[in-house]
């Protein structure tokens, strides 16, 4: 029970910092302002366009109340982590060397955690039969 406690605590610290992984790769892609919308939010070099929201609505249907106080959650949030984010990279106290080396650990934990879903996901397909 323990050790399903875990996986799921995990899980939950692994989606998190996906989003946050895939939040900074479309921040840093080279698409043009037009393409990437309204500039929403900014922290230092760090921008948030409307593009970068569409994630969250892809697979929801919600009144335009829901969307923009969830849109405006999001940036409220977006715009807190960019800040703490660079005031750590800042910080001397805060080995860098030691982040980067949890990341490629971080990295290599996802990239075998969603090998092991597929296989999963795959085999659960083969096993249910057409009766």
């Amino acid at each position: 029970m323990k050790r399903l406690a875990f996986f799921i605590s995990t899980f939950d610290l692994m989606r998190t910092l996906i989003l946050l992984l895939l939040i900074s790769i479309g921040i840093s892609s080279c698409k043009t302002e037009a393409d990437k919308g309204k500039l929403l939010a900014k922290v230092n070099e760090a921008e948030l366009y409307t593009a970068d929201l569409d994630f969250l609505f892809k697979n929801e249907i919600m009144s335009k109340a829901d969307s923009a106080e969830v849109s405006q959650s999001y940036i409220d949030n977006w715009v807190q982590k960019q800040i703490l984010s660079q005031e750590a990279l800042n910080n001397e106290r805060i080995d860098q060397e030691e982040i980067n080396r949890k990341t490629e650990s971080f990295k290599n934990d996802l990239l075998v955690m969603e090998m092991e879903q597929l296989l999963v996901s795959e085999r659960l397909d083969t096993a249910v039969s057409d009766k």
